[in-house]
């Protein structure tokens, strides 16, 4: 988890202002693929569904969400399709694998 994620899980608010006021990236995810404000969503829906109290939840929320809407537009940019090998793009030749082999 990045410490944004681990902030808005633990309803740390005051870190969480410090990390965005530093430039914390608010896009980057954890290993389930989340965000800050995704995980600050959850935590605020289950808080409602347990009846617990919301504040400290709607504070993460608020900081998340006024992180994402101020933040630059990043590029995103995707690895580049690996060449595949001659090996890998030929059928097995040298076992005869097609029809009628065997």
């Amino acid at each position: 988890d990045t410490a944004c994620i681990l902030a808005a899980v633990e309803g740390a608010i005051e870190v969480l202002e410090v990390l965005v006021k530093a430039g914390a990236d608010m896009t980057l995810t954890n290993n389930k693929n989340e965000t800050a404000l995704q995980v600050a969503r959850q935590k605020r829906l289950e808080a409602d569904e347990m009846d617990e109290s919301t504040k400290v939840w709607d504070g993460v929320l608020r900081v998340c969400e006024a992180a994402v809407k101020s933040a630059p537009k990043r590029a995103t940019t995707t690895a580049p399709t690996p060449t595949p090998t001659a090996a890998e793009e030929e059928p097995a030749a040298a076992g005869g694998g097609g029809l009628g082999a065997g």
